[in-house]
């Protein structure tokens, strides 16, 4: 899973899209993970 040193937040996203692989891709890119962070 995702590393406990983020965010509760971004965790949640993270499981939230988990399901859907366009929405994990664009989570994993480091300028939009920055601007949801």
């Amino acid at each position: 899973m995702a590393p406990k040193s983020i965010p509760s937040r971004r965790v949640t996203f993270k499981i939230k899209y988990a399901n859907n692989p366009v929405k994990a891709a664009v989570n994993t890119t480091p300028t939009v993970d920055k601007s949801i962070a």
